[in-house]
């Protein structure tokens, strides 16, 4: 039986090294015990970090957790480290706030440890409500909307985009970046524009930003589409109107130094972007 737990844990966190083997109860209380930072501390990855990254996903979506934190002018209340600052990637500190070793995570001085970007932004959100605009929208029916939005999302297209940028085969590839068209058609459907609710401005936008960026950014560049906007106006609304706030351009800036840095040093080359968008057997841009 024991034998059989250890080839089931292989499989689920990899070969079980010890900066891999997840927490016991005992080694966590420990690891608490020992880590208390003078403030809230988000855990992340410098937004310049070159070449390819340890979990690529949280590249855009711990821009959300910034956003947030730049809008409501937090930056004072809020530090932002690198995981090399916590002993490194699947150090006992950094597996004790993010159970999978991954960021966005966030520590507190009296031992809150919160794991992914839509956690953290909805706590920052709330914990800070009487500081800055509030972020939640006023009805019942609006914050649904903004949470249906965010879960489709995180459901439907951030699972997929990594065609846009891993090493993968050709022919995944080109069906993925298909979905994403499709997908972005589904999203149309659930904006209001000219915010994601309508007439105000929720964490749904902080959300979305990052993402629309991301997507602005490669799929003309790479793949040849014309606009990610193109057939989709309410989407178009979104992206106009979020760059216009101060935070967002922060957050854009950063996101597009990060991808610069990509691909001044070949990154879509080296996963085999540029080869498989030759082939026009495949569809590539919509």
């Amino acid at each position: 039986m024991l034998g059989s737990r250890r080839v089931l844990a292989s499989k689920v966190y990899g070969p079980l090294t010890a900066a891999r083997r997840p927490l016991s109860a005992q080694r966590f209380v420990r690891t608490m015990a020992q880590y208390r930072p003078d403030k809230p501390t988000v855990i992340d990855l410098p937004v310049s970090n070159n070449g390819a990254r340890v979990s690529t996903v949280s590249f855009f979506a711990d821009l959300e957790v910034r956003w947030i934190i730049y809008k409501k002018g937090l930056e004072q209340q809020y530090a932002i480290v690198s995981p090399k600052e916590i002993g490194g990637f699947k150090s006992d500190i950094h597996m004790a706030l993010h159970p999978l070793g991954k960021v966005p995570c966030l520590g507190t001085p009296d031992g809150l440890c919160l794991a992914e970007s839509e956690v953290l932004v909805q706590y920052i959100a709330d914990k800070h409500k009487g500081v800055g605009p509030s972020l939640e929208a006023s009805t019942p029916e609006k914050r649904a909307l903004a949470h249906q939005a965010v879960r489709f999302q995180d459901l439907y297209i951030l699972n997929i985009f990594a065609s846009m940028y891993r090493k993968m085969d050709k022919e995944p590839r080109a069906e993925q970046i298909g979905q994403i068209n499709t997908q972005l058609d589904n999203l149309e459907k659930l904006v209001v524009g000219p915010y994601v609710v309508g007439d105000e401005l929720t964490t749904a936008d902080g959300s979305l930003l990052p993402n629309l960026c991301w997507m602005n950014y490669i799929l003309p560049q790479l793949f040849g589409w014309e606009n990610v906007f193109k057939n989709r106006p309410k989407l178009a609304a979104c992206w106009q109107t979020i760059q216009q706030d101060e935070a967002a351009s922060k957050v854009i800036a950063e996101l597009h130094e990060a991808l610069d840095n990509w691909k001044n040093n070949g990154r879509w080359k080296d996963v085999g972007v540029l080869e498989h968008v030759k082939d026009k057997s495949f569809q590539w841009s919509y």
